[in-house]
């Protein structure tokens, strides 16, 4: 191109223009959709690993919504691609011979055998729509998708807290076919996790447990759809959904502060004080129950002798229950565990919240009389599950004669 200096500089942008915008157009005079063709024109998608699928293989000049439809003979459309953008260049898409029922992606289903028309129809952002029809043939299809049947959830509210109360909830469900099958949740946003990795199981009964946790770390609360996926080497894909939710959940954690005995000298009959401080250091609410902070044991009494009533033999109040939390003292000769017990607050309330603290006191009669010497320690109850924390605070206490 030959400028001419003497031009104005205006006329000289416009006709820089002009030549710029005609070039444009000359570049897309050409053909939209190009060289359409098949891998092979024949699948049989069965699973054998013998020509299961094929591939559509197009050329795109410039950038366009791709679109990719099977149509049988009778004229029922199956979209396999639906108006999705593609830039300039060379592609090849994979065609398994499934298609989504009803619009619905996560499942898919293969086609039965018959004479098809693939229809690759691509169109640009100017409105220019090109399209090109090729035939494929489907036979010998294994056309039975996998069912996943008889799913139930227990509890289908869970909280994740390690409180021994609904901590986890079982997922059991059927499989009518051998598939490979993959347990998950999506949130609110549609945000995937992985609760069982894919592995191939064979047409039975199965029972999955689940605590709320995705590789190890625990989900937030809320609710959640879980997906069991099931699909076959043909290509069959079933994805039943149910409905899970996650409330409460998160670490839940007791420590002792501090704690002490005194006086460390007392007679057979003496009273050993009991003075323990305790933190909640975890996540969520803990929940209490008696005897209350204040009350007074002896060396052979413990808390599963408070009773309902004046019947000795009646039901006891304090029982270990699942999901409270107390603190204990344990001494070497005592006949059961932390037998010893004190809920966390003496008014009416019941729960100690995270970064909380309280102190609890007590009294220890020592009716022992057969050695000179008894260890005595604390420690915390988390009713359901033990004793987290181990045995804190050990102090001697000498029986004196």
């Amino acid at each position: 191109m030959i400028i001419n200096r003497k031009l104005p500089f205006a006329l000289l942008l416009v006709s820089c223009l002009l030549i710029l915008m005609l070039a444009g157009v000359s570049c897309q005079g050409g053909p939209l959709l190009s060289k359409v063709s098949l891998l092979r024109d024949t699948i049989s998608p069965n699973g054998d690993n013998i020509d299961d699928f094929t591939a559509i293989n197009y050329t795109l000049s410039h950038k366009a919504s791709l679109s990719i439809t099977l149509i049988d003979p009778q004229g029922k459309q199956y979209p396999i691609r639906s108006q999705e953008p593609r830039s300039q260049g060379e592609y090849s898409a994979k065609l398994y011979g499934n298609y989504a029922p009803d619009g619905a992606r996560a499942d898919r289903r293969v086609l039965p055998n018959g004479e098809y028309t693939c229809l690759v129809v691509a169109e640009d952002d100017r409105g220019k729509s090109e399209e090109v029809a090729v035939k494929l043939t489907i036979k010998d299809a294994d056309i039975v998708p996998p069912q996943v049947t008889d799913v139930v959830i227990t509890p289908k509210t869970i909280s994740p807290n390690d409180d021994a109360v609904d901590d986890d909830t079982v997922i059991s469900y059927g499989l009518t076919k051998e598939a490979t099958v993959g347990l998950s949740v999506t949130d609110e946003s549609g945000n995937r996790f992985l609760i069982e990795a894919p592995k191939e199981k064979s047409a039975a009964l199965y029972s999955h447990r689940w605590n709320g946790t995705s590789n190890e770390k625990l989900l937030p609360d809320g609710t959640y759809i879980l997906h069991i996926e099931a699909y076959d080497r043909a290509g069959n894909i079933t994805d039943r959904q149910e409905s899970i939710v996650l409330k409460g959940g998160g670490l839940s954690r007791l420590e002792i502060t501090s704690a002490r005995f005194y006086p460390t000298t007392v007679p057979v009959g003496g009273i050993v004080n009991v003075e323990i401080k305790v933190k909640n250091t975890g996540e969520t609410e803990l929940h209490t129950l008696g005897p209350a902070p204040g009350t007074a044991y002896d060396t052979v009494y413990n808390f599963m002798q408070f009773t309902e009533g004046s019947d000795p033999q009646g039901r006891p109040l304090y029982y270990e229950r699942a999901g409270v939390w107390r603190v204990g003292v344990q001494w070497d000769q005592a006949a059961s565990p932390y037998p010893a017990r004190w809920g966390l607050f003496t008014d009416s309330k019941q729960v100690l919240k995270p970064g909380e603290e309280t102190t609890i006191t007590g009294s220890i009669k020592v009716l022992i009389s057969e050695v000179d010497e008894v260890r005595f320690w604390a420690g915390v109850e988390e009713g359901g599950t033990g004793f987290p924390g181990g045995q804190v605070a050990q102090t001697f206490i000498r029986i004196s004669r």
